[in-house]
Protein backbone atom coordinates (compact mmCIF):
# COMPACT_ATOMS: atom_id res chain seq x y z
CA UNK A 1 0.00 0.00 0.00
CA UNK A 2 2.42 2.46 0.98
CA UNK A 3 5.19 1.54 -1.22
CA UNK A 4 3.66 0.73 -4.26
CA UNK A 5 0.03 2.00 -4.70
CA UNK A 6 0.01 5.56 -2.42
CA UNK A 7 3.17 6.46 -4.29
CA UNK A 8 1.86 4.73 -7.81
CA UNK A 9 -1.89 6.72 -7.05
CA UNK A 10 0.61 10.27 -6.21
CA UNK A 11 2.47 10.02 -8.96
CA UNK A 12 0.00 9.75 -11.96
CA UNK A 13 -1.87 13.28 -10.57
CA UNK A 14 -4.89 11.56 -9.25
CA UNK A 15 -5.78 12.79 -5.47
CA UNK A 16 -5.72 10.07 -3.54
CA UNK A 17 -9.00 11.17 -1.77
CA UNK A 18 -10.89 10.38 -5.01
CA UNK A 19 -9.42 7.04 -5.08
CA UNK A 20 -12.63 4.86 -4.58
CA UNK A 21 -11.15 1.79 -2.93
CA UNK A 22 -9.49 -1.88 -3.64
CA UNK A 23 -10.54 -5.16 -3.65
CA UNK A 24 -8.04 -7.02 -1.48
CA UNK A 25 -8.56 -10.74 -2.73
CA UNK A 26 -6.20 -12.45 -0.84
CA UNK A 27 -8.52 -15.70 -0.16
CA UNK A 28 -10.64 -15.72 -3.83
CA UNK A 29 -8.95 -19.17 -5.10
CA UNK A 30 -9.55 -20.76 -2.29
CA UNK A 31 -12.73 -22.68 -3.61
CA UNK A 32 -12.99 -25.83 -1.88
CA UNK A 33 -16.46 -27.84 -2.52
CA UNK A 34 -15.32 -30.35 0.14
CA UNK A 35 -17.20 -30.91 3.45
CA UNK A 36 -15.47 -29.63 6.27
CA UNK A 37 -12.81 -27.30 4.08
CA UNK A 38 -13.83 -24.16 5.83
CA UNK A 39 -13.08 -23.17 8.81
CA UNK A 40 -14.12 -19.95 11.00
CA UNK A 41 -11.66 -18.25 13.72
CA UNK A 42 -13.14 -18.23 17.40
CA UNK A 43 -16.34 -20.12 16.31
CA UNK A 44 -17.94 -19.63 19.85
CA UNK A 45 -17.58 -15.82 19.46
CA UNK A 46 -18.22 -15.70 15.67
CA UNK A 47 -21.00 -17.23 16.21
CA UNK A 48 -22.70 -14.55 18.03
CA UNK A 49 -21.50 -11.33 16.22
CA UNK A 50 -24.96 -9.96 14.47
CA UNK A 51 -22.50 -9.26 11.32
CA UNK A 52 -21.22 -12.64 11.18
CA UNK A 53 -23.67 -14.77 12.83
CA UNK A 54 -25.93 -15.22 9.23
CA UNK A 55 -22.38 -15.80 7.42
CA UNK A 56 -21.76 -18.70 10.32
CA UNK A 57 -25.36 -20.23 9.94
CA UNK A 58 -24.76 -20.47 6.02
CA UNK A 59 -21.54 -22.06 6.85
CA UNK A 60 -22.61 -25.00 9.03
CA UNK A 61 -26.17 -25.54 7.21
CA UNK A 62 -23.31 -26.07 3.85
CA UNK A 63 -21.49 -28.45 5.74
CA UNK A 64 -18.36 -26.21 6.36
CA UNK A 65 -17.34 -26.35 2.48
CA UNK A 66 -15.52 -22.97 0.71
CA UNK A 67 -17.87 -23.02 -2.02
CA UNK A 68 -18.45 -19.14 -1.47
CA UNK A 69 -16.99 -15.64 -1.67
CA UNK A 70 -17.55 -13.35 1.44
CA UNK A 71 -17.09 -9.28 1.18
CA UNK A 72 -16.20 -7.98 4.42
CA UNK A 73 -15.64 -4.28 5.09
CA UNK A 74 -16.92 -1.34 6.80
CA UNK A 75 -19.70 0.66 6.91
CA UNK A 76 -17.93 3.03 4.56
CA UNK A 77 -17.31 0.01 2.76
CA UNK A 78 -20.12 -1.09 1.86
CA UNK A 79 -21.18 0.81 -1.60
CA UNK A 80 -17.65 -0.61 -3.19
CA UNK A 81 -18.83 -4.80 -1.90
CA UNK A 82 -22.31 -4.13 -3.33
CA UNK A 83 -21.26 -3.09 -6.66
CA UNK A 84 -19.12 -6.54 -6.33
CA UNK A 85 -21.64 -8.47 -5.41
CA UNK A 86 -24.08 -7.12 -7.75
CA UNK A 87 -20.56 -8.00 -10.72
CA UNK A 88 -20.65 -11.47 -9.55
CA UNK A 89 -24.25 -12.17 -9.39
CA UNK A 90 -24.26 -11.50 -13.13
CA UNK A 91 -22.03 -13.65 -13.49
CA UNK A 92 -24.81 -16.53 -13.28
CA UNK A 93 -22.49 -19.04 -11.78
CA UNK A 94 -24.51 -20.63 -9.19
CA UNK A 95 -22.30 -22.84 -7.64
CA UNK A 96 -20.45 -20.11 -6.47
CA UNK A 97 -22.18 -18.36 -3.23
CA UNK A 98 -21.77 -14.53 -2.39
CA UNK A 99 -22.01 -13.52 1.48
CA UNK A 100 -21.75 -10.42 2.79
CA UNK A 101 -20.04 -9.05 5.70
CA UNK A 102 -20.27 -5.04 7.24
CA UNK A 103 -17.77 -4.40 10.45
CA UNK A 104 -19.30 -2.12 12.27
CA UNK A 105 -16.96 -0.37 13.38
CA UNK A 106 -15.02 2.32 11.31
CA UNK A 107 -11.76 2.05 13.18
CA UNK A 108 -11.35 -1.18 13.27
CA UNK A 109 -8.01 -1.60 15.21
CA UNK A 110 -9.04 1.64 17.56
CA UNK A 111 -9.78 1.45 21.38
CA UNK A 112 -13.61 1.30 20.72
CA UNK A 113 -13.12 -1.93 18.65
CA UNK A 114 -10.93 -3.56 20.65
CA UNK A 115 -12.91 -3.01 23.63
CA UNK A 116 -15.68 -5.27 21.73
CA UNK A 117 -16.13 -8.36 23.06
CA UNK A 118 -15.93 -9.59 19.68
CA UNK A 119 -12.74 -8.39 18.75
CA UNK A 120 -10.95 -11.72 19.10
CA UNK A 121 -12.83 -12.39 15.72
CA UNK A 122 -11.66 -9.17 13.82
CA UNK A 123 -8.50 -9.65 14.89
CA UNK A 124 -8.07 -12.88 13.36
CA UNK A 125 -9.52 -12.03 10.41
CA UNK A 126 -7.98 -8.44 10.16
CA UNK A 127 -4.52 -10.28 9.52
CA UNK A 128 -5.27 -10.20 5.73
CA UNK A 129 -3.95 -7.79 3.38
CA UNK A 130 -6.31 -5.43 4.51
CA UNK A 131 -4.86 -4.73 7.08
CA UNK A 132 -2.96 -1.56 5.95
CA UNK A 133 -5.94 -0.18 4.38
CA UNK A 134 -7.88 -0.40 8.05
CA UNK A 135 -5.03 0.47 10.40
CA UNK A 136 -2.44 2.68 8.70
CA UNK A 137 -5.02 4.43 6.06
CA UNK A 138 -8.20 4.10 7.35
CA UNK A 139 -9.66 6.46 5.42
CA UNK A 140 -9.17 4.79 1.85
CA UNK A 141 -12.28 2.49 1.01
CA UNK A 142 -10.99 -1.99 0.80
CA UNK A 143 -13.48 -4.69 0.62
CA UNK A 144 -11.82 -8.19 1.40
Amino acid sequence: LEEILLPFVSKSGFPVENFQGAYILDGVLNYNNTPGAQSVPEPDVFRTIPAFSKLYDEIVADGYRGNFITTIGRQKDVPLASAFNKKFAQADSPQFKTRDVTIQHMDVFGPQARADPYWPVYRAILHADVYGFYKVHPELKAVF
